[in-house]
């Protein structure tokens, strides 16, 4: 009996906590409403846009709507992301012809809490943060060639994936 054997078989786990966050989270998503209209219906459908896959959510707005689903997001933030994504992604299919390739993405905002960024810590990682601080020096940025595609001016033969050695190298 080779330990290989055993091993092959993949076994997937089910985050249940993170499941029934995507639940409620496009539960709230479905039933909110501001001014007796779903306050974010307009911005689901703004998603169908090629250059749209983001959608701006208020933090108060979830807090509001239900205290449980705002606690999960703010301390296990990291873990359900990926599930509030879906959440998004199930919204807005409800809602209007979406491409199925297309991935979205949910942005928080009207965090209650701010910290310094000297107040970070271990302890945060992981968490839906809102911090501020004062940029004293900044650089340019010089983008970085990792690989290049050349044409020979001689034979016009396409070189692809030459590795670059921090430098410019044909």
């Amino acid at each position: 009996m080779d330990v290989a054997d055993r091993s092959s078989g993949t076994v997937t786990v089910r985050d249940e906590l993170a499941e029934r966050c995507q639940k409620l989270f496009q539960d709230f998503l479905e039933e909110f409403k501001e001014d007796g209209e779903l306050k974010y219906l307009a911005d689901a459908q703004e998603l169908i846009r090629p250059e749209r896959n983001t959608l701006v959510v208020s933090y108060s707005d979830v807090e509001a709507y239900n205290a449980q689903l705002s606690t999960i997001i703010q301390e296990e933030y990291y873990r359900v992301f990926p599930f509030l994504c879906r959440g998004v992604r199930n919204f807005a299919r409800d809602r209007g012809e979406v491409p199925t390739n297309k991935e979205f993405y949910v942005s928080f905002v009207d965090l209650p809490t701010r910290h310094k960024i000297r107040e970070l810590t271990s302890q945060k990682i992981g968490s839906l943060l809102r911090i501020s601080g004062q940029v004293v020096r900044t650089h340019p940025v010089h983008p970085e060639l990792v690989t290049g595609t050349f044409v020979c001016l001689d034979c016009q033969t396409i070189i692809k994936d030459v590795e670059q050695q921090f430098k410019y190298t044909q």
